[in-house]
């Protein structure tokens, strides 16, 4: 999904719970947070929450926090209900 629709999907979330000041999503990532990677995801972040008002923020968990989910297991979270959303290398599966 290109970023763009990706935006516009989250401003649509986040339409559609404005009764509550604020939406968090968690999301993972097994890249550490200052590689290519997490600085894209973190900066897309940044840019739902700008989009949004603030009423989505996405909290980004890079592989260097404490207690890290390893990238094999994002996919799994996500589908679980874990987390909101991941990324993961899809050449790794």
């Amino acid at each position: 999904m290109k970023r763009r629709q990706v935006l516009i999907a989250a401003m649509a979330a986040a339409q559609s719970v404005r009764a509550e000041p604020v939406t968090s999503w968690k999301a993972a990532t097994g890249y550490r947070a200052d590689s290519f990677q997490g600085q894209n995801l973190l900066k897309f972040a940044r840019d739902v929450e700008f989009t949004t008002g603030g009423a989505l923020r996405i909290e980004v968990r890079s592989v260097n926090m404490t207690a890290p989910m390893p990238m094999e297991q994002i996919p799994a979270a996500v589908q679980d209900g874990q987390l909101q959303a991941g990324e993961v290398i899809l050449t790794g599966w």
